[in-house]
């Protein structure tokens, strides 16, 4: 009977070859990372009980886009203030921090996640007073990246405030849509 004797690193030939395939995939990667900034102009559907005004918003963010081609990774903060009216009239504010997760390429989808607080003063008949606490946004975006420092597009979320008095715990709900644009630097 013969035998073969794969030598030293024959045994591990595959482990070898992953390794050699991963390592060739990861330096294939083209990286880049670089700092935005975006703008959003949204119109609100604002629901507080039974009560639901309508509204609008701005919102600006800087961020930090980790793209690993096709990922973007987008950690983010985010401040925006917004009016709203009909049953009940006010404004809100916000300051959020989280991520944006998506894909690169000329149109970008992506959803993202923030939290942070939120204050809103609300208004019926003559009584107002601001109520602040815990804020919640989630959502998906598509862009459209005609040049590189460069996007247009449109978002779609949902906004959680979670306030309390001494008296009671309360929420408002919120749903977005939006026009955004963001610069890359």
């Amino acid at each position: 009977m013969i035998r073969s004797n794969p030598g030293r690193w024959g045994r591990h030939r595959g482990v070898l070859a992953a390794f050699a395939v991963g390592a060739s995939l990861f330096a294939a990667v083209d990286a880049h990372a670089e700092g935005t900034a975006r703008a959003a102009l949204d119109g609100l559907l604002v629901v507080d009980g039974d009560a639901v005004a309508g509204g609008g918003a701005l919102a600006l963010g800087l961020g930090y886009d980790f793209e690993l081609s096709p990922l973007l990774l987008e950690p983010e903060i985010r401040g925006s203030f917004g009016l709203h009216g009909g049953d009940f009239t006010g404004y809100w504010a916000r300051v959020l921090g989280g991520m944006r997760v998506g894909f690169a390429g000329p149109v970008e989808p992506c959803g993202f996640f923030r939290l942070g607080y939120g204050n809103t003063v609300v208004t019926r008949g003559d009584s107002g007073s601001p109520l602040g606490g815990f804020a919640l946004q989630a959502g998906a975006a598509l862009a459209y990246r005609p040049v590189r420092w460069f996007t247009v597009g449109g978002e779609a979320f949902y906004d959680l405030l979670v306030f309390s008095t001494q008296s009671m715990t309360d929420t408002m709900h919120s749903v977005g849509l939006g026009a955004t644009m963001g610069f890359w630097f």
